[in-house]
């Protein structure tokens, strides 16, 4: 079976009809996942770089939003730096 993924976007994101904008690099994931699940994606991607810059702490807390609500993080892109060479 075929499963649909959208990346999140990286940049600030304020999902239509939000009624807060969120504060903190967790609650800005948590909502961006939740606004693609609710378009019927089956899967949410994010940059490693995100995920690499959020603290010990809150990426502990987005590990804990993913299992109290499933917000489907499935695969991860931009694992090298645009500095980074890949060619020989």
């Amino acid at each position: 079976m075929v499963k649909i993924g959208c990346c999140l976007p990286g940049k600030p994101f304020t999902p239509p009809n939000a009624e807060i904008t969120p504060e903190s690099p967790v609650e800005q994931i948590v909502a961006k996942c939740r606004y693609l699940i609710s378009c019927g994606f089956d899967f949410t991607e994010y940059t490693a770089g995100g995920l690499a810059s959020l603290s010990e702490e809150e990426f502990d807390q987005l590990v804990a939003e993913n299992q109290k609500e499933s917000l489907r993080i499935r695969a991860v892109n931009s694992l090298f730096p645009s500095t980074f060479t890949l060619s020989n």
